[in-house]
């Protein structure tokens, strides 16, 4: 989950900004050592915009693993605050669940928008998955084509 980046597909009634928005996403993931299909990945992101400058994000899916064979629930909440021109603090919580997995987790941490089609993420939160570790991680989006 990204918090404030869904491209609303469905405007729901009340649309527009505030409002509320839907997405549907997915994933196929292709293990090129195995060359076999890894796990699959569905999604559905609900958006909340109260201002120009604040956004819920809810999402709920699933994600099937192959090996081993194991279907996972997902869930996050998050949120996105724009409190300068071109700079968002950005955090959510998350949790995968499943058999043996422990939850939630968290990140937080700031984004710069420099131009529209571009997001630079510096974030600080716990994985998902693994040894439970905390990570640091910096991110750098490029969208092509309409970025309205």
């Amino acid at each position: 989950m990204e918090p404030g980046r869904h491209r609303r597909l469905i405007p729901l009634p009340g649309g527009g900004r505030p409002g509320l928005g839907l997405a549907l996403s997915g994933a196929f993931v292709w293990d090129m050592t195995s060359n076999s299909l890894n796990s699959m990945i569905i999604n559905v992101p609900l958006s909340y915009d109260f201002s120009e400058t604040l956004r819920l994000n809810v999402n709920v899916g699933a994600q099937y693993n192959a090996d081993p064979s194991l279907l996972i629930a997902t869930a996050g909440l998050g949120v996105s605050w724009n409190f300068a021109n071109q700079w968002s603090v950005i955090s959510e919580v998350f949790a995968f669940m499943a058999p043996g997995l422990t939850n939630p987790r968290f990140q937080t941490g700031l984004r710069y928008n420099p131009i529209k089609a571009v997001d630079c993420d510096f974030i600080y939160g716990r994985n998902l998955t693994g040894e439970g570790a905390n990570w640091f991680t910096v991110a750098l989006t490029v969208r092509i084509g309409d970025t309205d």
